[in-house]
C-alpha cells in the first residue's frame, strides 16, 4: 500500500535521520493522523512504511548533539503491542528520534526542528490548525497540576508509583507540575478547602479512591463550591481500591487489569475535561458528595472487613468476598427508589419477566440564569472544556435495540436503545411542552404526593458547612443575608409523549424531565429528595424485604475484577441501583462474584439492576455496614439523588 493511500494530507515532508542508524536516510511525512516514514531508496515502494500514530503521541521536543551541527525530534509515543504468549495488547513506550541535518548551521536545523515539534504536538493535543498556519503555530503551555499522594494508600507505594512512572511521563510530555505528599486523615480536604483555584488546572490524585473522595467534598465545602467543583480531577491508580481509575480506563477503551498506572497516566495526559455524575447522599447526622457507589450488605461487608489485608492490594477483596460468603449474612430492611423507567421484579413466581417501558423519567441541573461557569483560569487551550450553559443529563444509553421514536409534535427519528435484559428504553428528544411546578402541576402533571411539592413538606436539611441543601420543601439553612427558600420557581417540569416502534409494534411512553437550578443563593438543589424522616411521593417504588447486597452504583468498576455496571457513563444522569434478596445459594453466589470481572452477574435471576434518579436505604437494624465511596459510615437510614454533570473529570470518552 503507498503511503499516500493511508496517511491522508500532507502538512510537512522532509528527509531526516533515523537515531541511532546514523548512515541513512528516510523520507519523512507529516499528516493529521500520523508521522510516516520509510528508507530513502532509488525505487519507490520498495522500503517499508512505517507509521507513528499522533494518537497514541504524548509528547515531542527538541535536542541537540553536542559536536555537530544535527538538531534532533525526539517523538514520545505509547502504541498498543501484543504482549508475549498472550492475546492481550498493552501500551509500551516506543520513543522515535529523527536527526535534522539538512543545513551546515545548528540554528537552520534547529529552526525547522522546532517547526515539525509544534505541528505535531499541536495534533497530538487535538488543537485545530489550519495548513497555512503551519509554520506560526505554537501549542498553548500546558496549565499546571497540583499533584496530590497518599503514601499510606493501599500497599503503601504511591510516592514510589509516582515517582517511576507517573514523574517521567510527564516530563515527556512538558507538563507542570507540583507535588503534594499528605500528611494525615483529611488533609486533602483541608488542603482543596483553601486552594486558590487561579493557580492550576487540575488537581491529580494518586491514591485509592479514598483520596477522591476527600478531594471532591473538600472542593464542594468552598463557599464558592459552584466554581470550584469545575476544576478538573485526574486519578492515578496508587491504593488497593482503583476503581474510578478503572471506569475511566474503561470507558477510554485502555485496559483496567494491566499496566494500570501507565494507561491512566496516558490518559491523564491525552484527556479531555469531561462531566462527570455526583451523587448527594443525606443521612441524618451528614451530607456527603460521592462520585462511585453507596453499599449495604456484603459488598460493604467485604470493602470494610477486609481493611486489614489492604498491603496486599486487589487481593484483600477476593480473600473477603471468599470469608464473607462462608459466614453469609442477611439484611433486613426497606428500600425505595424513583426509577428511570416504570419498574417490574426482574423474576416473577419464578420466572423472568420482560419489562415494557410505558414511562421514562429524568433528571437536570440547569445553571443560573446570565452565570457562566468556567474551569480554573489555568487551563489551556489544548484540552477540550465544557462550559456549564444549561447541561443537561446526558440521554438515556444507547442500545442494541433499533427503535423508531416521533414526539408528540410529530417529528420522527431513529436511535438505539442500551438497557439490559430487564428493559428496553429509547433515547429522550427534548419535550415541547414547558411547566413550572406548582400545587395544580403537581398532582396533575406528576402524579407524585405533597412530599413532593414545593410548597408542602418540612423543614429540609441543615448542613453545618458553607454548602446549602435545599430540599423539595423549605430549606432551614438559611445562607447569610438570605431568607428561607421555597423551590417553587426552582423546579420545571417537561412533559411530552413519544412513539416508538420496535418488534411489537407502535407504542406510547410517556416522558417527564424535571429540571432545577444547580443553584440559587449557595443553595445546591436536592429537588427529588423529601426530607428524610418524611414517607417518599407516592411515584417511588418500595419494597421491603430481606437483602444479601444492595448498592447504587454510578461507575463502570468497583475494582479491576469488579465490572459492576456494564453499561454506567461517567454522566449518564442517573444511577444503577442492583439488589439481591435474600435466599441466594452460597455456590450460586459465589459463581455470581466470579463472573463480575466479565460483567456476568448482570444477567443473573438472582441480581436485580434498575435504572434510578435517587434512592433511599432504610436498614432494620444498626448491624453491617455501610460504605460510601469506599468509605462507612453509620448503618442509618440515608438517601441520595443524582447531580447530573456537576463536576469535571480527566479522562477520554
Amino acid at each position: 500500500m503507498k503511503m499516500a493511500t493511508i496517511r491522508g494530507e500532507v502538512l510537512l515532508s522532509s528527509e531526516f535521520g533515523l537515531y541511532p542508524k546514523k548512515r541513512n536516510v528516510y523520507k519523512v511525512s507529516l499528516s493529521r493522523t500520523g508521522i510516516f516514514y520509510s528508507l530513502l531508496t532509488d525505487k519507490e515502494g520498495a522500503s517499508e512504511v512505517k507509521v507513528v500514530h499522533l494518537s497514541d503521541v504524548i509528547g515531542c521536543r527538541c535536542q541537540r548533539s553536542l559536536g555537530c551541527a544535527s538538531a534532533f525530534i525526539t517523538i514520545f509515543s505509547y502504541p498498543f503491542k501484543q504482549k508475549v504468549f498472550s492475546s492481550k495488547s498493552t501500551r509500551k513506550r516506543v520513543p522515535v528520534i529523527f536527526e535534522v541535518k539538512k543545513f551546515s548551521s545548528f540554528d537552520d536545523n534547529l529552526k525547522l526542528a522546532e517547526k515539525w515539534r509544534n505541528v505535531i504536538n499541536c495534533l497530538s493535543r487535538s488543537i485545530p490548525l489550519n495548513g497555512e498556519d503551519l509554520d506560526s503555530c505554537c501549542p498553548p503551555a500546558p496549565g499546571r497540576l497540583l499533584v496530590l499522594i497518599n503514601p499510606h494508600s493501599g500497599p503503601g507505594k504511591a510516592l514510589q508509583i509516582f515517582n517511576n512512572e507517573v514523574k517521567p511521563m510527564l516530563e515527556e510530555a512538558e507538563i507542570p507540575y507540583k507535588m503534594q505528599v499528605t500528611e494525615y486523615a483529611g488533609h486533602a480536604r483541608d488542603l482543596l478547602q483553601t486552594l486558590a483555584l487561579s493557580e492550576w488546572y487540575a488537581v491529580v490524585i494518586v491514591s485509592g479512591d479514598g483520596l477522591i473522595y476527600e478531594a471532591i467534598n473538600g472542593l464542594m465545602e468552598r463557599p464558592d463550591w459552584e466554581k470550584a467543583i469545575q476544576i478538573p480531577v485526574g486519578c492515578i491508580p496508587g491504593g488497593s481500591g482503583n476503581a474510578l481509575c478503572c471506569s475511566i480506563n474503561y470507558s477510554a477503551g485502555e485496559p483496567v487489569d494491566m499496566n494500570a498506572v501507565l494507561h491512566s497516566t496516558f490518559v491523564l495526559i491525552k484527556h479531555k475535561v469531561v462531566p462527570m455524575d455526583l451523587v448527594l447522599i443525606q443521612t441524618p447526622s451528614q451530607r456527603i458528595f460521592s462520585f462511585l457507589s453507596v453499599t449495604w450488605g456484603i459488598m460493604a461487608d467485604i470493602d470494610f472487613e477486609s481493611e486489614k489485608y489492604r498491603s496486599i492490594g486487589e487481593a484483600r477483596f477476593t480473600l473477603g468476598a471468599i470469608k464473607r460468603i462462608l459466614n453469609l449474612r442477611s439484611y433486613k430492611g426497606k428500600i425505595s427508589f424513583l426509577p428511570v423507567a416504570e419498574y417490574s421484579p426482574k423474576v416473577v413466581n419464578g420466572e423472568s419477566k420482560n419489562a415494557v417501558v410505558t414511562k421514562i423519567r429524568r433528571f437536570s441541573l440547569r445553571s443560573r440564569s446570565n452565570s457562566k461557569s468556567t474551569l480554573s483560569s489555568g487551563s489551556n487551550d489544548r484540552l477540550s472544556a465544557f462550559g456549564s450553559e444549561d447541561l443537561v443529563s446526558s440521554d438515556l444509553n444507547p442500545s442494541s435495540s433499533q427503535l423508531s421514536l416521533s414526539n408528540s409534535n410529530g417529528s420522527m427519528g431513529e436511535m438505539n436503545s442500551s438497557m439490559g435484559d430487564q428493559e428496553q428504553m429509547p433515547n429522550l428528544k427534548e419535550s415541547q411542552e414547558h411547566s413550572t411546578l406548582s400545587n395544580s402541576a403537581t398532582r396533575s402533571s406528576m402524579e407524585i404526593s405533597e412530599d413532593f411539592s414545593p410548597d408542602g413538606c418540612g423543614d429540609g436539611i441543615r448542613t453545618p458547612k458553607p454548602i446549602n441543601i435545599m430540599t423539595n420543601g423549605h430549606s432551614t439553612n438559611e445562607p447569610s443575608g438570605g431568607t428561607n427558600q421555597s423551590l417553587e420557581n426552582n423546579v420545571k417540569l417537561k412533559k411530552s409523549t413519544i412513539t416508538a416502534s420496535g418488534s411489537r409494534g407502535q407504542f406510547e411512553i410517556e416522558t417527564e424531565t424535571v429540571s432545577a437550578k444547580r443553584a440559587e443563593n449557595h443553595y445546591l438543589s436536592a429537588a427529588l429528595l423529601p426530607p428524610l424522616d418524611h414517607p417518599v411521593p407516592e411515584n417511588w417504588v418500595v419494597i421491603e424485604d430481606g437483602f444479601v447486597s444492595v448498592s447504587a452504583l454510578y461507575q463502570t468498576h468497583l475494582g479491576s475484577d469488579m465490572l459492576a455496571a456494564p453499561h454506567a457513563h461517567l454522566s449518564d444522569g442517573f444511577m444503577y441501583l442492583m439488589f439481591i434478596r435474600d435466599g441466594i445459594p452460597r455456590n450460586t453466589l459465589l459463581n455470581l462474584f466470579l463472573s463480575f470481572g466479565e460483567g456476568g452477574h448482570v444477567d443473573s435471576p438472582h441480581v436485580e439492576i434498575v435504572k434510578v434518579l435517587a434512592f433511599r436505604f432504610e436498614p432494620s437494624s444498626s448491624n453491617g455496614n455501610i460504605m460510601v465511596d469506599g468509605e462507612r459510615i453509620d448503618v442509618t437510614p440515608l438517601q441520595g439523588q443524582v447531580l447530573p454533570q456537576l463536576s469535571r473529570i480527566m479522562a477520554i470518552q
